[in-house]
């Protein structure tokens, strides 16, 4: 016991000696800068505008139109309404950023951005996530202020030119509101193709004529001729209850309101009947509704159906959530 206690000292030394050059190691090592994104940022803010400070990595200028600015950096977007903002397109900020936020329906807001502190550079391709309609309803506060790509669109309300002018878009019968930021940009209602845009809970905003890119595309039941109900398999059309020559009778009427189509055949006494509204565009979400005598496989129902297409007095329908496609005789042109 007293050998121990006489080397006791020593023993001590030796633990300071240690520690000290651990110490010392330490103290040599650079701390790691620890990044904030703006997912994280919209997460902690409220309703209420408040100041924040933070460091990020990759937060992007993809738009500018007068006092507003869409910024996001891969985790999320934001708008920046705020006069005299003096971004530009393409700039990207690494580090301290400061200002004001809020949270409006999901969406992050900045009134104030302060990137002076950090470093900038320039992007020579702007970040583009390619999306559809669904995702976006299905997961708001992902895309929200987020530039996105969604393919095979049609207007159904097109642009005329006006600076914050309103149009509207279908895909995949999903049909959302446009507002159109400059002016200058004109797309013809009907018109097909590709278009990037900035979803809110409101609107999806467009800043640019370059951001729509016209094209046709078909819809999988575009590609039937034969007039009647078919599934839609494998994005093919396959006929379920089709117009037989020889043995079956169309008709079709329009009043002011309402178009009717009906296919019937006299001898195995049975009728299938469609009813529509009057007026019709491409692009559009309509509500179909169906009825029959002598058919028990087509009760009498509605759906949500998207016109996909209007050739030729013939009109093609699909009701995207059932994977439904119809081919009807509308008029005589």
């Amino acid at each position: 016991m007293k050998r121990t206690l006489r080397y006791l000292p020593i023993i001590l030394a030796l633990l300071t000696v240690v520690s000290c050059h651990k110490e010392s190691k330490n103290e040599g090592k650079k701390k790691e800068t620890v990044y904030t994104t703006l997912a994280e940022l919209r997460d902690q803010s409220t309703s209420t505008s408040a100041e924040f400070s933070i460091n990020i990595k990759d937060l992007v200028v993809t738009a500018v139109y007068g006092n507003y600015a869409q910024l996001e950096d891969g985790t999320a977007g934001v708008l920046l309404n705020k006069q005299g903002h003096g971004l530009t397109v393409g700039q990207k900020f690494v580090g301290t950023v400061s200002g004001k936020s809020r949270v409006a329906s999901e969406a992050l807001q900045f009134t104030l951005l302060d990137v002076s502190k950090a470093t900038a550079s320039t992007v020579q391709t702007l970040p583009c996530t390619t999306t559809t309609v669904t995702k976006i309803q299905d997961d708001p506060a992902t895309y929200y202020n987020r530039r996105v790509k969604l393919e095979n669109v049609t207007f159904v309300d097109g642009f005329i030119g006006n600076a914050n002018g309103s149009g509207s878009c279908s895909q995949l019968g999903k049909q959302i509101a446009l507002l159109c930021r400059p002016e200058g940009i004109t797309v013809e209602d009907g018109s097909q193709g590709d278009l990037i845009c900035y979803p809110t809970s409101s609107s999806y905003y467009v800043y640019d004529a370059a951001d729509f890119s016209e094209h046709e595309y078909s819809a999988a039941i575009t590609k039937a001729d034969t007039y009647g109900v078919y599934n839609i398999v494998n994005n093919a059309p396959v006929a379920d209850l089709v117009y037989k020559a020889g043995s079956d009778q169309i008709a079709f009427s329009t009043t002011s309101s309402e178009r009717e189509f009906r296919i019937q055949n006299y001898f195995d006494e049975w009728v299938l009947i469609f009813k529509i509204p009057a007026k019709l565009k491409a692009g559009q979400e309509i509500i179909l509704s169906t009825s029959s005598i002598g058919l028990s496989t087509f009760p009498e129902a509605s759906a949500q159906v998207a016109v996909d297409k209007i050739s030729d007095g013939k009109l093609w329908l699909t009701d995207y959530s059932a994977n439904k496609g119809y081919v009807f005789r509308i008029s005589e042109d």
